[in-house]
């Protein structure tokens, strides 16, 4: 499946009449997606964020859980995002703590705060230093009323770095932003 994050940092370097018929050939839900994740400032938490994780409530028993999680086979899944009925992030659950967890206690019972959590319009350099400090490998991106609306996953922010780090050094020999460096 196509990185709705990946797209939204590399399409905007393309022109807008090139742009326009990449994004049609896109599935519907990340056609509407990725222009939303555009709309975020450059260098951006937004720009890179997957807004497509899974969260659950707060109130779920853990055997629900489990057997939702059983049926959608999540990749690379450590922890889950607790959710209010507003979608507000109340707490994190690892998957150990899920897998010994009695199958009637809720998450709400089980999860513990998060460690961090950016804003979309935080710098991806400082949301790269969270993610060292904390030791984690998803990190929660919330808005200003504290609902969750995506997450960065580690491995995604450095490929964005490394691409803005080869972006800079094409820059600084010259090279325009359609060229690639020689090497």
């Amino acid at each position: 499946a196509l990185d709705p994050g990946a797209l939204a940092v590399s399409l905007p370097r393309i022109s807008d009449d090139s742009r326009d018929p990449c994004l049609k050939l896109l599935p519907r839900r990340t056609q509407g997606e990725v222009p939303r994740l555009m709309a975020y400032p450059p260098g951006s938490a937004g720009r890179v964020m997957d807004t497509r994780i899974p969260s659950f409530r707060g109130e779920q028993a853990v055997a629900l859980t489990l057997e939702q999680l059983r049926q959608s086979k999540p990749k690379d899944l450590r922890e889950l995002f607790i959710v209010d009925s507003e979608r507000r992030l109340i707490g994190v659950v690892d998957i150990q703590a899920l897998m010994i967890a009695e199958p009637i206690d809720l998450l709400k019972e089980i999860a513990r705060a998060p460690s961090a959590a950016v804003s979309p319009f935080d710098d991806r350099e400082d949301v790269a230093e969270k993610l060292r400090d904390f030791h984690l490998d998803v990190l929660p991106v919330i808005d200003i009323h504290g609902r969750l609306i995506g997450a960065i996953r580690h491995e995604a922010l450095l490929k964005t770095l490394e691409e803005a780090a080869s972006v800079d050094i094409q820059m600084m020999v010259g090279a325009g932003r359609e060229e690639r460096a020689l090497s």
